[in-house]
């Protein structure tokens, strides 16, 4: 009865969990269009998850390929070309405030079903929802707050209650993701960035991970330590979304990111190299803040109409030979100085823990010991019934003669 108890306890403790890794690893992601990713993974191992954009109000890209000039964008097509063993980092742009009034009144209900339902058939393992990713940005039109809000939790109330999603595995297969762009708006709430992540929360109910993006933030010339705050690019406000992430006790990703400027890019006049100025920051802050997600834009930004002269550059990791190398050393093949450990496919289908092929398929430790226990229980109920009957039948070689009240033993054999 005890292993029964156990085993219901390890099983409710479970449901409706955040697939978060085991302890001191991180899923890789990689974006952000599908000839980056086939690129890169010709020439590396397969991600855990790829990263695709879409948008509420026409949901191109997601079962029908789509190029807004930035490069294919193919959601379910980029998952099947992984043998679906692979989950989606999907970007949902909700169209600033314009867009979220909408969402709000009900006029967007008919996108919000095409949504759930793309959610519920898609054949990724997981699926790391961006709702109005980057809301902090000025660019991007969110400047009501409470607008926000409304939208969000509207949205992430629809998935919540679908029935499939609801009872797809003990992790949640859909995972919301509160989105900040990580870097200052001195025009908003007195420039403190605290209050602004505050601000447009939509909820702990309704948010399951915090995320933040990095380009320029890494570099170590917008990080003067006296006063930290030099820069409205530090590291110093990415590291305040971390502790939001940490203070709500939500999983923690670094939800897109590049070097500013690509890797083919000469970093002479600051001395040192692409790697050391750019890529061991990001380690080094994915350690200090237990990043769980990495998701990382291998593309060549200037190719692309879109992004072309913007300053991306090339981020492709194949462009700079010693970052070629050391991506591989240190982040696929986790020869880090951290001793972190990089997750990549097939890894979100069992959440980043170790365990067990059963039935043919993947299960948790935790859901292997939920299975078996009362297995084990039934087991020694059988032993328990069998020793007994074998003992009482056969008791000091007497001769059994059963009567109504019990069972007697009398005269010997």
């Amino acid at each position: 009865m005890a292993l029964l108890l156990v085993a219901l306890l390890l099983l409710s403790n479970a449901l409706g969990q955040l697939c978060e890794p085991r302890s001191h690893a991180t899923y890789l992601a990689i974006g952000q269009d599908l000839q980056s990713i086939s690129m890169y993974s010709k020439r590396y191992r397969n991600p855990a998850a790829i990263m695709s954009y879409t948008n509420l109000s026409s949901l191109n890209g997601l079962t029908t390929p789509v190029d807004y000039g930035s490069g294919i964008e193919f959601a379910e097509g980029g998952v099947e070309s992984f043998d679906n063993k692979i989950g989606l980092q999907l970007a949902v742009d909700l169209g600033g405030d314009e867009g979220c009034t909408k969402i709000v009144n009900g006029t967007m209900d008919d996108q919000l079903t095409l949504l759930v339902q793309f959610l519920r058939d898609t054949s990724a393992s997981r699926v790391f929802l961006r709702l109005g990713y980057e809301f902090d940005n000025p660019q991007f039109n969110y400047h009501n707050p409470k607008l926000f809000k409304s939208a969000f939790v509207r949205i992430s109330k629809a998935i919540s209650e679908d029935s499939f999603l609801q009872n797809y595995t003990q992790n949640k297969k859909v995972l919301t993701v509160y989105h900040s762009f990580g870097q200052l708006n001195a025009g908003r709430f007195g420039g403190d960035k605290g209050r602004e992540l505050d601000a447009y929360f939509p909820g702990d109910e309704w948010v399951d991970w915090v995320g933040v993006s990095l380009f320029k933030a890494p570099f170590p010339w917008l990080n003067n330590k006296n006063p930290p705050t030099t820069s409205p690019e530090s590291f110093y406000y990415a590291s305040v979304v971390a502790s939001f992430s940490k203070n709500h006790k939500k999983p923690f990703m670094i939800a897109e990111s590049s070097p500013w400027g690509g890797v083919a890019k000469k970093i002479t006049f600051h001395g040192g190299s692409i790697w050391d100025n750019w890529y061991e920051p990001v380690l080094e802050f994915i350690e200090a803040h237990n990043v769980q997600l990495w998701s990382y834009i291998s593309s060549d930004w200037d190719s692309f109409k879109m992004w072309k002269d913007v300053g991306f550059g090339d981020s492709r990791l194949t462009t700079n030979e010693e970052v070629e190398r050391f991506w591989d050393v240190k982040v696929v093949n986790n020869n880090n100085k951290f001793k972190r450990r990089f997750l990549q496919e097939d890894s979100l289908r069992n959440c980043g823990q170790t365990g067990f092929q059963l039935f043919g398929e993947y299960r948790s430790t935790g859901e292997v010991v939920a299975f078996a226990s009362p297995l084990i229980f039934l087991f020694f109920v059988v032993c328990f019934i069998l020793v007994r009957r074998t003992l009482c039948g056969k008791q000091s070689g007497y001769r059994k003669i059963e009567i109504d009240e019990g069972v007697w033993y009398v005269e010997k054999r």
